[in-house]
């Protein structure tokens, strides 16, 4: 089961974090709690990724309700950034330092600005499974 926790780089929601890394990450983390269970949070997520470099608290609103449907996000917006800093608490623990960042069992497989394709993630699973087995062969 892949269980997602938000570490967004930003000292607004992540007292792990000195300085501002991305911008509107809380906001873009925030967004993604709240589409939880609208059938559209992947979509939303993917989404948030691919236009970093051009986020803003309006920006992510706007693609919450186009994307996900909430239109309520400011009203929200408190509530989810309270998951956001326990998740940020987790990600310190974990010495998270670049998203994404994946941990399969408490073992880092991707992560300090090491990108994996789906494929590759999946490859890494297979083998930590083999590994836990004991066995080499597929």
């Amino acid at each position: 089961m892949l269980v997602p926790k938000q570490v967004p780089l930003e000292p607004e929601c992540n007292p792990n974090v000195l300085r501002e890394i991305h911008a509107a990450a809380c906001e873009a983390a925030a967004a993604f709690v709240m589409a939880r269970g609208t059938g559209f949070q992947q979509k939303l997520d993917d989404w948030l990724f691919a236009n970093q470099a051009t986020l803003s608290r309006d920006v992510v609103r706007r693609a919450a309700k186009d994307i996900a449907g909430i239109a309520d996000f400011d009203a929200r917006y408190q509530r989810a950034l309270q998951e956001v800093r326990t998740d940020a608490g987790l990600g310190g623990v974990m010495q998270v330092q670049s998203t994404p960042t994946i941990y399969l069992n408490a073992r880092m497989i991707a992560g300090r600005g090491q990108v994996l394709p789906g494929a590759q993630i999946v490859d890494a699973l297979v083998d930590i499974a083999l590994k836990k087995k004991g066995s080499s062969d597929p």
